[in-house]
């Protein structure tokens, strides 16, 4: 049954709209299973089948990285953004930014418009919290970054650059985006506090 569950989910995952690893997540505690089967028969022959089995698994893996990942504090721009949008806004601020809205509408308490929403961006012109994100990930983001430059006057605000790192995504589930340190080395969240009226 575990064997047959595998290929099923494959089969699947060919029939959705991308093949995104979250699609695979199922199979991780299959092969989990599966692993502790093949561990326990060998650990069954042979003591030192089973430590070998271990050693293999430990080495050729990311087990080092996921230790640090659980062990140590992952810093997104999502999270400095939040951070800092609640403990210096207030609940009535508006909030203008290209790419990450959705989570700013359900952690903070304030009006957000821009992202990926699609919805009217007049509000932007009054935003008291302005946000241009580094990357732009669609052609609608790509729009908002371009209402925001044509409608808001960058010299009504001060520039705010956060100890967070503006990476694409906060951080991802699928192996080869997901980031098991903080990135030290990407350009720094900037926003933008509007200084006048």
């Amino acid at each position: 049954m575990l064997l047959l569950f595998i290929p099923i989910n494959i089969v699947a995952l060919l029939f959705s709209p991308l093949p995104f690893f979250r699609y695979l997540i199922p199979l991780i505690p299959v092969c989990c299973m599966i692993m502790a089967l093949v561990l326990e028969s060998g650990m069954r022959v042979h003591i030192g089948i089973g430590i070998a089995i271990i050693a293999v698994l430990i080495s050729t893996g990311h087990m080092k990285d996921y230790l640090y990942e659980i062990t140590h504090d992952y810093d997104g721009p999502i999270e400095g953004i939040v951070k800092y949008l609640n403990s210096h806004g207030r609940p009535n601020d508006i909030v203008a930014i290209t790419y990450g809205d959705l989570p700013l509408k359900f952690y903070t308490k304030m009006r957000v418009v821009g992202g990926l929403t699609g919805e009217d961006l007049s509000p932007a012109k009054k935003a008291d919290w302005v946000i241009v994100r580094k990357y732009i990930v669609t052609y609608r983001l790509a729009g908002v970054a371009q209402y925001l430059e044509n409608n808001v006057p960058r010299y009504k605000y001060e520039e705010i650059v956060i100890d967070y790192p503006d990476t694409v995504f906060e951080n991802r589930e699928s192996p080869e985006e997901h980031r098991f340190r903080t990135d030290m080395l990407e350009n720094r969240v900037v926003i933008f506090r509007r200084i006048e009226n």
